[in-house]
C-alpha cells in the first residue's frame, strides 16, 4: 500500500514538473511587468566618485549611474549642487544615459 501512493505521488509531481502552465509568465515576476521603462525624469543633484559621475535622486529617492557623462557640461552642476531635473533613459537596472539637463539638449 506504502509503494502504491508513493509511486503515485511520484507520478503526479513528474507530471506538475512537466505540464505547461496556463499563462507563459516567468515565476517571481510580478504582475503586469511585462511593460519596460526605457525613459523617465529624475530630479536630484548631479554628483562625481571615484568610479565616474551619478545622479543622487530625491524623486525617486535613488542613486543613478551615469553611463554617458560629459565633465564639462557636469562639472559646473557638481559645484553649484543645485537640483536640476534631469531626463534619462534607462538602460539597465540603475544605469542611466541623460538625455537632457532642465529642459537642456545633453550632448
Amino acid at each position: 500500500m506504502m509503494k502504491k501512493i508513493t509511486t503515485i505521488m511520484l507520478l503526479a509531481f513528474a507530471l506538475g514538473c512537466t505540464y505547461p502552465m496556463g499563462n507563459n509568465t516567468s515565476f517571481g515576476a510580478p504582475p503586469g511587468s511585462n511593460q519596460q521603462v526605457t525613459g523617465m525624469t529624475i530630479v536630484g543633484e548631479i554628483d562625481s566618485m571615484n568610479q565616474g559621475y551619478i545622479i543622487r535622486g530625491k524623486t525617486p529617492a535613488e542613486i543613478f549611474t551615469i553611463l554617458n557623462p560629459d565633465p564639462v557640461r557636469l562639472d559646473p552642476l557638481i559645484k553649484n549642487g543645485r537640483t536640476v531635473e534631469i531626463q534619462v533613459r534607462v538602460v539597465s537596472g540603475d544605469n542611466v544615459e541623460i538625455l537632457q539637463i532642465d529642459g537642456r539638449e545633453y550632448p
